[in-house]
This record gives structure tokens, sequence and C-alpha cells, in this order.
């Protein structure tokens, strides 16, 4: 993957260089470096006719992922960025125009193949048919020449083209099942001349091969994914793409690419279509310790997995538990199985074991034994901490694997904290000191009562209880409210550029434990999510089930986390809980906790910039163990007076003379703890080297205004004004009063045209004149 590869062709001189490196491609003019990008597929590079110009597209990894092409032209001689278009497959006309081929943005077309599928017996292929695609730059045939490939040694082809060879074995082989059923999928279309292309309206193939993802291609020879409602077990359509993001995206189209959340990816912008598998959220996984079985059973929603050389084999993975600590009253687990595993007659069983004396709800001698593919059990409570289990997965009485869990739910120790009495700056110094192993959280004032949200109609009523934060929650109750969400408060009061945990603390059903199943257990109740621009931005998501609930943290109400990322300032955050009305639910509040981001430790002094606040407001810390167990919380009280004025940025860049009316002029402003005040700013000009009464004053108006905390333009229009020279300046308050004034620039106006004097007299010069 770190060869070189010299373009040579009519339309590429051998100058531009496509290089394949370890993790993705580098395009480089001579030995100048223009662009390297991880998991990225650089096309063919195409001069125009005058050849001082090339383009070329680049797209992520995935599988049709050339919808998401963009192609970029760059100066032949420089090496400089012109301009970039949406689409691929660049040409140039005779006039040195580049036009490119447009591409639909929407979702991947999995409709058509899907529905042939269905209707398709599934015969394991031998061979598929491979067209070359010109864009391909990684082989060197004909364009258009179609390859009858055998289709295993495809596959072997394809995994190292979409993604690093020197990756963790799990990534690897969780590529290889996902290619493997792509390409299969495609193969059930019919089309009449070829299957699938190498290049990325499909999938990415090139030629050469390595022993890792050959030995990954080897270890899931004839693996591939079904949907669990599909009865004839046909490959589904297995999307994937380079990073798909927290969480992933749900193509409605199919049920097995729904969203999930993947807290791999937090902090990570999304670079691919965002359906189905992440790789490099595989890669992550792996380095994690997780199987490709369970890779692949985290970002395919309701599959089974298959062995298309061996249809009626029984084999059965974890999904979860992972290994590690195990917080909570509840042992969860999940598992990928084969089609045949799962049918009625086949035996699915959970055995945990442990060391414990013997008690009659624990026994130390015979294991405790679970049946079915999914479920939980209630711990005991004689459970002590540290307590070593393995949880071990059978399928018709065979061992298919096991997982070493700890018992861990006791609560991490809170941390220190120290702040100042009064805060004038911009930034609140806090001290804090945590356990090196426990993840600090910051609370700054974040928090929105349950029955202060909107709600959807009859979806449940304001209640008071002593449990909660403030003595009231709003309950719904099942089979008398209607299932609803809760949603709100449309806030834009956190800052960008950090991680946070949402706490929705909820109250579930008051069960006895005996009604509850491990099957019930596991029935969602609620979805949870975080979204942004009236939900059409989902940060974080997560369902929430009977399990979930009956663990409290408080009297009552139990702190159920979904974490998420705020990449830009928000518009309005909502905090939304979809209620199923299966069973009573109640909820209480919505918390907001800051999580470590590169600027901060565990322990140390903070410098947290103020963004959006203002008066007395109480800070908390806290902290979270591995096994997400919430300590208690430390507090301080601080108040935030802002006594600084907006600040503005660098004078208009202005033409030496203006000779248009109206004029706008505008000029970036902000201000993060209070707020600009709207209502109370104005441009002031007056002729050069005059009096300041002898000006004018005008009101201005700004880009942002339902978010005052933002950095914004401020801008304000001259209609009318005399010739001239002026001097000019901003000036702003904010909600506390502070009057900010931006610098003095120049504006030179002339809008009147010359006036051409000419006279001539006979017999005489001819005299102009020119009046300006």
């Amino acid at each position: 993957m770190d060869d070189a590869q010299s373009l040579g062709s009519d339309s590429a001189p051998p100058a531009v260089v496509v290089a394949q490196t370890v993790e993705g491609v580098r395009l480089q003019l001579d030995s100048r470096v223009l662009l390297e990008q991880p998991n990225g597929i650089l096309g063919r590079p195409r001069y125009n006719p005058a050849r001082t110009q090339f383009a070329i597209s680049i797209m992520p990894t995935g599988a049709e992922t050339a919808r998401l092409a963009q192609v970029i032209i760059f100066d032949a001689r420089t090496g400089a960025r012109l301009t970039t278009l949406p689409g691929h497959s660049p040409q140039w006309d005779a006039a040195q125009n580049a036009f490119v081929t447009q591409v639909e943005r929407e979702l991947p077309s999995v409709a058509a193949a899907q529905n042939v599928a269905r209707l398709t017996a599934a015969a394991y292929p031998t061979t598929i048919r491979v067209a070359h695609h010109p864009e391909n730059s990684c082989r060197t045939v004909a364009d258009w020449q179609v390859d009858v490939i055998p289709f295993e040694e495809y596959v072997a082809r394809a995994v190292p083209a979409e993604v690093p060879a020197s990756w963790e074995f799990g990534a690897l082989a969780a590529q290889a099942v996902a290619a493997r059923t792509y390409a299969w999928a495609q193969i059930l279309v019919g089309r009449p001349d070829y299957d699938v292309t190498d290049w990325a309206n499909f999938q990415m193939m090139c030629d050469q091969r390595y022993a890792a993802t050959d030995a990954a291609v080897s270890a899931t020879a004839g693996q591939y994914l079904s949907a669990a409602d599909n009865a004839l077990h046909a490959p589904i359509i297995a999307m994937y793409s380079a990073e798909n993001g927290h969480p992933t995206l749900t193509n409605p189209n199919v049920s097995y690419l729904q969203a999930v959340p993947d807290l791999f990816a937090i902090g990570r912008t999304r670079w691919g279509h965002g359906y189905g598998l992440s790789q490099w959220g595989a890669q992550r996984r792996a380095l994690a310790g997780h199987t490709y079985a369970q890779i692949l059973g985290h970002y395919y929603t309701d599959v089974h997995l298959q062995n298309g050389l061996a249809p009626d084999a029984v084999t059965a993975h974890f999904i979860e538990p992972a290994a590690g600590a195990l917080g909570g009253d509840w042992l969860a687990w999940r598992s990928l199985t084969s089609y045949a595993a799962a049918a009625p007659a086949a035996d699915i069983t959970i055995a945990l074991q442990s060391n414990l004396p013997l008690t009659p709800t624990w026994p130390s001698t015979q294991p405790v034994r679970l049946t079915g593919a999914s479920g939980a059990w209630r711990l005991p409570a004689t459970l002590v901490e540290g307590q070593a289990i393995t949880v071990s997965l059978y399928a018709n009485g065979v061992l298919q694997e096991q997982r070493p869990v700890t018992v861990d739910r006791s609560l991490p120790v809170a941390p220190a904290l120290s702040a100042p009495a009064l805060v004038t700056e911009t930034v609140l110094p806090l001290t804090i000191s945590a356990g090196a192993d426990d993840e600090l959280a910051l609370n700054l004032g974040w928090r929105w009562q349950g029955e202060a949200l909107f709600h959807t109609p009859s979806s449940g009523m304001v209640v008071n209880d002593a449990a909660a934060h403030n003595g009231a929650a709003w309950s719904a109750k099942a089979g008398v409210d209607q299932p609803g969400v809760w949603y709100g408060p449309y806030t834009p009061e956190l800052p960008a550029g950090r991680r946070y945990r949402a706490l929705f603390w909820l109250r579930g059903p008051q069960l006895p434990a005996t009604a509850i199943t491990q099957t019930t257990a596991l029935t969602p109740v609620a979805r949870l999510d975080v979204t942004d621009d009236l939900g059409n931005n989902v940060l974080g998501l997560r369902h929430v089930s009977i399990a979930d609930l009956q663990a409290a943290a408080e009297p009552g109400y139990a702190p159920i986390a979904v974490d998420f990322y705020l990449f830009e300032l928000p518009t309005g955050l909502e905090f939304r809980t979809a209620w199923f009305g299966q069973v009573d639910l109640a909820l209480d509040r919505v918390e907001i906790w800051a999580l470590p981001t590169d600027d901060w430790r565990s322990s140390g002094r903070i410098e947290w910039p103020i963004y959006a606040m203002t008066g007395a407001r109480d800070i908390q810390a806290a902290t979270f163990d591995m096994a997400g167990n919430m300590s208690g919380w430390a507090g301080a009280s601080v108040l935030v007076r802002d006594e600084t004025a907006p600040r503005f940025g660098a004078t208009p860049a202005l033409p030496t003379w203006l000779n248009t009316l109206p004029l706008s002029l505008t000029m970036a402003v902000t201000d993060s703890v209070s707020g600009l005040d709207f209502s109370n700013a104005q441009l002031h000009i007056r002729p050069l080297n005059e009096e300041a009464s002898t000006g004018a004053t005008l009101p201005m108006t700004f880009t942002q205004i339902a978010n005052p905390w933002i950095g914004q333009w401020a801008q304000a229009v001259l209609m009318e004004i005399n010739d001239g020279r002026y001097t000019a300046h901003f000036e702003a308050a904010d909600q506390a009063a502070n009057r900010g004034i931006g610098p003095l620039f120049d504006v030179q106006i002339d809008t009147t045209a010359p006036t051409i004097t000419l006279s001539v007299t006979s017999g005489a010069v001819t005299s102009v004149s020119v009046t300006s």
C-alpha cells in the first residue's frame, strides 16, 4: 500500500503522481505533495488541451461513494488549487473549460438490488464479472474491459483497495465480509454485461494482494450477511464507507441500515455516506479487542452471518457484552448468528459461571444457563465488587465464544473542585483533581426540567414528585397516555468543538423482579436523541430498555447517557425522548456534562472559555469510571459578571474610492459572555477632519440574530451621502451594557461623473476643460 504510481497516459503526464500510502492516497506534482487523504480514492488526472491545468476526482473509500465525489482543478505549473466541482470523471473541451459527470447526492439506491435479491435464490457465486472503470487509477487495462475473476480472488483484491493492509485483523475480516456481501448482491441484480466495476460507483478493486488481507479473506471464506426478514437468506446491500460518524445514518429503504451510535467516532468528521459499516470505526473497534463479528453486528441491524459455502452451518458470535468492567444490575447479551442457529430447533445458550460460594440463586458448581440469541439477566445482589464472570455462548451445545467480565457497581470517588467566587473576564479558571482512571465531566448550569420541555399532545402530564430534582416531573402512563415525543429546549448555549454527555434522568415502570424476564428486560421503551437544526442534524442517540431503568442512582430516577460532539455552534439543541407507550415512563430532567478534550486533563487547572454564561452559576464536577458508573458531584458557586465590551474584527477592505450608492459596510463583531444587544448598535460616519456632531449615525443589522453569543457580521447601509472623504467606526453594546467601539476606517465617496466642457473659436486653438 505504500508504493507510488506515476501515471503516464495521454491525459496525465509523468509529473503528476497518484500514490498509495499506508492509510490512503497522496497526490504529488513531481515530488511536491498537493494533498493527502486517509481512506480516499483518487481518479486519473486529466490535463486541459493547453496543459496548463489538470483535474482529478477525489472521494471516500466505500461502497457507492462516487456520489460523494468532487473534482479538484489544479494549476499544472504551481500546483495551486484553483476550484472544486461536485462530480467525477472530469473532461475538457476545446475552449479549456472543464466539465464533470454530475452525481445525485441522495440515499444509496439499494431498493432495486434489494428487490431482486428478495426474489432470487441465493446460490453462492464462483466468479464475478468486473468492468474496468476509466477513473480507476490502480489498474492498467483497457477502459471498460470486462474480466471474469474467481469470486474469492475478487474479494481478496477488493479488501486492500478499500482499507490499509496494515490494519487489525478484525477490521480486515469485517471488510472482507462486507465486500463479499455487497458483491454477491450486485451479481444477483443480473446486469447483462458486467456485475460490478472496479471503481467507487460500486466498490474499489485493484490488482495488488497482501498477506494480511489474504488471511482475513481466507478466514471468512464464504461468509456473508443476510437480513433477518429475508426468508431466502440472500445477501444484503452491505453499504460501508470510510468514516460514518456518530451516529451512523438510517436508510429507510431497508431494515438493516439503521442509525446506530458509534462512540468510537465521537469528534470525527463524517467522510462518507454514513450508511452501514464505518471502516475507520471498524479499525478502532478492532484495536479495542472487538472481533469482526462484533463489528458487523454493531453496524448492521437484524442480520445473520451466513456461510455460502456451508449454508447449514450453525454458528453464533457475541455482539455484546464486550470483555471488561460490567456496571449496573443487569448483564445484557446480543449475538450474531447464522440463520440455522436462529431456527426454533437450535439451542442458543448463555452460560455464566463464577467462583462464588454456593447460593440458591448462584450455583458455583453448575453454570447459570439462559436460552436465547439476546436477552438480559439480573445479577444477584450477593455478587461482590471485582467478581469475575465468564460468559459463554453455545449453539446446539457447542461452545462458540467466551467473554470475561468483572462486576463493577461501585461509584467512583467524586472529584475536588475549586473556582473563584467572581469572574469578570472571558475565561473561567477551574482547579480540579480526579482519579487517574476516571473520566472527568463538568456541568456549568446546563439543566432543563422535563416538565418544562415541549410535549406532543396527550403524551403525559406534569406530576408532583418528591424524588424529582425540583419536586415535579413529566409522567406518562401506558394505556392512558398516547405515545409521543418530549422535546426542546432549542438552546444555542453550548460552545462548539467539545464532547458532551446528555443525562436523561428517567424513571421506569415499578415492576417486581419476577415480572421482568430475560427477554422483556431488553424491550425498547423509548428512544433518546440529541439533535440540532429542528431535528435534521442528529448528534447522538440511544434506545432505552426496561433493564436500563431498573438501577436508579437517585431515588426513582436513573441517568441514561447519550454522548455527542458539537462540531459547530448550535442553532437550537433538542434533547428528545420518544416514548413508545408500552410501559410507564417519567422524565425528571436533562443535564449536559462536558467531557474531556485535548485542552484539559483529569487533574489540574482548566481555563474554560465562557460562552453564553452570566450571573450566578452553580458549577459541578463529577467522574465516570470504565463501567459507566457516575460519582457524586463536587460543586462551586460562581458569579459571572460581564465587564468585557464586544470585540470587533479588522477594518473593512474598501476600494480607494467608492462610486455607487447605496453602500453596504460590514465588520465582524462578537460577545461570547452576555451576548450582543442587537437593539443597541450603530455606525458613526462624519466628514474627514470635522467634528463628530456634523456626521450621521446609522442603525446596524446582524447576520445571526438567533444567537447573540456567536461571532457574526454587523452591517450598515448608506442610502444617501454627499461625495467626499469620511471617517467611520462601528459601535455595539452587549446585554450587560458594555460598549465596544470598532477601529476607525476611511470612506471616500465619489458618485459624480466628470464634466467635460468643449469650446471652439473659429481660427483659434481649441480648449477643453474637464471638471470632476
